[in-house]
C-alpha cells in the first residue's frame, strides 16, 4: 500500500475524482468527512470524522501521512441564499486554519499541504488582455480579498518545514457538477447563451487535468506556492458559449441575462462578465502535459459521458 495521503473534501466534485485516482495507484487515503468514520474497500480508503469549524482534526491520521489535500469549502455555483455568502467564506478559511493548526500539533506532519485556492484571487473587478500569471497581483474585491484569507491560513504550514502548493484553479468543466452541471440542460433545451458583453475570457480546465495537475504538484518535490489550474487553450466566453452550442446541435443566440445569473449565483456571478486570461505558466514550466489542451477535445470527452 502506498504513502497515506488525507483528503479533506474528499466527497466534494473534485475529492472523488482524486480519492479514485489515488487509491487506484495504490495510495492509502484517508477522507475527513463530517460523517461516521468508517472503512471502504478494505484499508485503501478510510473516513475520519472532523469538524472544521470547531477544529476538531484527529491529529493521530495526520501524524506520519505522505500528504494533506485540502479541498473543502462551500460550492460556488450553487443558490446563494441568506447567509451563504458568510458560508462560502467560512467553509473555506476555517477548514484550512484547522488542518494548518493539525500539522502543527503533529509529531510529524505531512511532507506537503496541497491546499485548494481559486483564480479568483486576481479579482472580478474587469478584465484585459493581459496574461495572467502567478505573479499578478491579487484583486481588491471580494474574491480577490477571500482567496487572499484562504492562501495566507494555508502558507502558515510552511511554519513546519514542509512544502505548501497553493491550487489557483479556474472553472473545471465535468458533467456532473460546476458550470456544466448548470450549462448542459439549459443548452439542450435551445435556452443557453453567452454572458455580455462576450469578448471577456473563459478560463478552463478539464477535471483530468485539475486530478493530475493536484498529483503532480503533490509528487514533485520542488513544486511549491501558488499555480494557476487552468487549460492552454483559453477561449473568450461567446466562443465558448458558441462551440457547446454547436456540438448539442444549435446556436447560442440568446445573452444570459445578469439579474437572472445575480438571482441564481449570487456573487459567483460577477466572475462571468469579467474573466480574466489566466494562464498555467508555472506548470507548463515545470513539465505538466495537459490531456485536453484545447476546448473542442474537452467538450467532446465530457459530452461523451452525458
Amino acid at each position: 500500500m502506498g504513502d497515506p495521503v488525507v483528503v479533506a473534501g474528499g466527497t466534494g466534485a473534485i475529492g472523488r475524482n482524486l480519492v479514485r485516482s489515488l487509491a487506484e495507484s495504490g495510495h492509502r487515503v484517508v477522507i475527513l468527512t463530517r460523517g461516521t468514520s468508517r472503512e471502504v474497500g478494505g484499508t485503501s480508503v478510510q473516513y475520519r470524522q472532523w469538524d472544521p469549524y470547531s477544529g476538531k482534526v484527529p491529529i493521530d491520521a495526520l501524524d506520519g501521512a505522505y500528504a494533506v489535500v485540502n479541498l473543502a469549502g462551500a460550492q460556488i455555483f450553487a443558490p446563494w441564499k441568506a447567509g451563504y455568502e458568510e458560508e462560502v467564506v467560512r467553509s473555506r478559511v476555517l477548514s484550512t486554519k484547522a488542518i494548518v493548526d493539525a500539522m502543527k500539533a503533529c509529531k510529524d506532519p505531512p511532507d506537503v499541504l496541497v491546499n485548494a485556492s481559486a483564480s479568483g484571487y486576481y479579482g472580478a473587478d474587469g478584465w484585459d488582455d493581459q496574461p495572467v500569471t502567478e505573479d499578478a497581483p491579487a484583486g481588491s474585491d471580494f474574491w480577490g480579498d477571500l482567496v487572499s484569507r484562504w492562501e495566507a491560513e494555508a502558507m502558515r504550514a510552511a511554519d513546519t518545514g514542509r512544502r505548501v502548493v497553493l491550487l489557483r484553479t479556474c472553472p473545471i468543466l465535468m458533467a456532473d457538477a460546476g458550470p456544466m452541471a448548470v450549462l448542459l440542460p439549459l443548452f439542450r433545451r435551445g435556452l443557453g447563451g453567452y454572458v455580455r458583453p462576450g469578448n471577456q475570457w473563459f478560463p478552463w480546465i478539464h477535471i483530468t487535468d485539475e486530478v493530475e495537475a493536484i498529483r503532480f504538484l503533490m509528487e514533485r518535490e520542488a513544486s511549491k506556492g501558488p499555480y494557476n489550474l487552468s487549460a492552454p487553450g483559453i477561449v473568450r466566453f461567446r466562443e465558448f458559449t458558441d462551440l457547446l452550442a454547436s456540438k448539442l446541435g444549435g446556436k447560442a443566440r440568446i445573452p444570459a441575462p445578469m439579474f437572472i445569473l445575480r438571482r441564481r449565483f449570487g456573487r459567483a456571478a460577477e466572475m462571468l462578465p469579467n474573466g480574466k486570461r489566466v494562464v498555467p505558466k508555472r506548470l507548463n514550466e515545470e513539465g505538466f502535459t495537459f490531456r485536453f489542451p484545447g476546448l473542442s477535445e474537452a467538450l467532446d470527452d465530457i459530452l461523451r459521458s452525458t
